[in-house]
């Protein structure tokens, strides 16, 4: 089991998000604790007021609602009543069992998983403190709840790509749902998972999920009042349908809070870089890395996306690395020189280079193969010895070898 937790400052945007599963079809309200009446007759006017009342009772607590999504194997086999029991002793175990709160189970992914609404703010008005809840109360009880329920453990080596992958979007496919849905998906997973420093580091991770972001071209309307707003892409990497503003979507990812998150996540990746540059060295010491396309292949096996800036003439003058695992953005300057395009270039020719001698060396040791083995072979040289005596044989004497006249030995008769 995975639980993620994230923090509001509006309990309404969280309950649209869970209420507009449960329209589509996607999701269903399992549990509704510490409400005045039965799930079946719960109006959406009802929950929200229940939660705003509580949150009135603080208005100092701008951050006072928290979502949660607890996110189960494949192979965890869990029924409404289970998912029931589940949600109401974890809520308990990490101090949220008198609050009211809302479970829904999601349906719109290939794991179980639930997600639970819930006011950070208590009947007295006092606010419940969620510092440092993941690593003190959430974890406990998750691997508290994985030995009570028989449930999956995570992090174990089976389980570790799918804990990575859980919470991660599909890629945007427009008309298959909401544009603005889609979009506010793989905009709010990316901006929060993800360590990217700009624009640009941002669109290549968010290229990665068939979304881009528009800040508008020199002089533009856009540009001049420093907005942002996101497409869909199809994929030849060109725009679909209406572009979204970002001030629309959950997390408001405009400009001035990305400014924000640039100089954060500018700290946090730094200790990546080194793993990211070890990982690329050893794909450049396989002297088969000899182009651009054979480099991209071999890194994609790594889970690390390679995208390259070409100009008109079609000379490369930039390149990104996307690393998923870690889910960081570099761009190759940040790296050193040997991971820009020139110093990737000279890499590639260097490669091609060792590699053609070689080539060479075994295409003649196959074609001399049988001729080395001849050679070597006595009866090969006894023939040859043989041929060479009756080549000579019939030679024109002045081309024949010179005999060597013995010198006459003077007898001294003294």
């Amino acid at each position: 089991m995975v639980a993620i937790i994230h923090h509001s400052k509006c309990v309404r945007d969280v309950l649209n998000y869970n209420e507009r599963k449960v329209e589509q079809g996607k999701a269903e309200l399992i549990l509704a604790n510490k409400f005045l009446c039965e799930i079946e007759h719960l109006t959406f006017k009802n929950k929200l007021n229940r939660f705003r009342l509580l949150n009135q009772a603080n208005p100092r607590a701008k951050t006072n609602t928290l979502h949660i999504s607890l996110n189960f194997h494949v192979n965890d086999r869990l029924g409404a009543d289970l998912l029931h029991t589940i949600a109401t002793s974890y809520m308990e175990k990490i101090g949220f069992g008198e609050q009211p709160f809302l479970v829904y189970e999601h349906k719109d992914a290939g794991h179980p998983h639930i997600h639970i609404v819930t006011s950070l703010v208590q009947q007295d008005g006092t606010r419940i403190n969620t510092h440092n809840i993941g690593r003190l109360l959430s974890e406990p009880a998750r691997k508290q709840l994985e030995k009570d329920f028989g449930l999956s453990v995570a992090g174990t080596q089976e389980n570790a790509k799918q804990s990575a992958d859980i919470g991660k979007p599909r890629p945007a496919a427009y008309g298959i749902e909401g544009t603005k849905d889609a979009i506010a998906k793989v905009v709010s997973f990316v901006c929060k998972e993800y360590k990217y420093c700009s624009i640009p580091e941002l669109n290549a991770v968010l290229r990665a999920f068939n979304v881009h972001a528009e800040t508008g071209l020199e002089g533009s309307y856009l540009r001049s009042t420093d907005g942002i707003q996101y497409r869909i892409l199809d994929k030849n990497g060109l725009g679909l349908g209406v572009p979204i503003k970002g001030s629309s979507l959950p997390g408001k990812p405009i400009m001035r809070t990305l400014r924000k998150r640039f100089a954060v996540n500018e700290v946090l990746r730094k200790r990546h870089n080194g793993a990211l540059a070890e990982e690329i060295k050893m794909v450049l010491n396989d002297s088969s890395i000899s182009s651009w396309t054979a480099f991209s292949r071999a890194l994609a096996t790594r889970n690390i996306d390679v995208l390259t800036r070409t100009n008109e003439a079609g000379r490369t003058y930039g390149v990104t690395y996307v690393d998923h695992r870690n889910r960081c953005v570099f761009n190759g300057s940040h790296l050193g020189k040997d991971f820009t395009p020139v110093g990737l270039q000279r890499t590639f020719e260097a490669n091609s280079q060792s590699a053609q001698p070689l080539n060479k060396a075994v295409k003649s040791e196959n074609a001399n193969l049988m001729d080395g083995f001849e050679l070597t072979s006595p009866m090969h040289f006894s023939l040859q010895m043989l041929t060479e005596q009756d080549q000579q044989a019939n030679m024109p004497f002045e081309l024949g070898p010179r005999k060597k006249r013995k010198k006459k030995r003077r007898h001294n008769n003294n």
